[in-house]
């Protein structure tokens, strides 16, 4: 689903790296340590580019801050169907769970969330 805030969705371009290199660059980028609330990067959903120029009214543009950034952008007013493009991505897409690494911050009881 598309960002409330720009109506985009922020996607990295990860052909060729390793799932510990993915990890970095989601837990740089995403979890950012540097955040009041920092996230710990429990996986992601990896899908072509392909995949999103075959639904129109979606396009992929770069973005490269930071590198290998870019966004999904044309999601269409209507909540149903943003709601079925990102379904639709979604069923298209691989589904990676990464545990290797330890959470950023303790859960609310203190334990080990990996």
């Amino acid at each position: 689903m598309p960002s409330e805030e720009d109506g985009e969705r922020s996607v990295f371009r990860v052909d060729e790296l390793a799932d510990a290199d993915i990890a970095a660059i989601g837990q740089r980028e995403v979890g950012d340590t540097q955040r009041p609330q920092p996230r710990q990067i429990r996986g992601w959903a990896r899908f072509t580019a392909e995949e999103v120029r075959k639904r129109p009214p979606l396009v992929l543009v770069p973005d490269e801050s930071p590198p290998r950034h870019a966004v999904i952008r044309g999601w269409p007013p209507a909540l149903e169907e943003k709601q079925r493009l990102a379904m639709d991505l979604a069923e298209a897409a691989t589904c990676h769970h990464w545990t290797a690494l330890k959470p950023v911050v303790p859960s609310p009881r203190g334990s080990d969330l990996s």
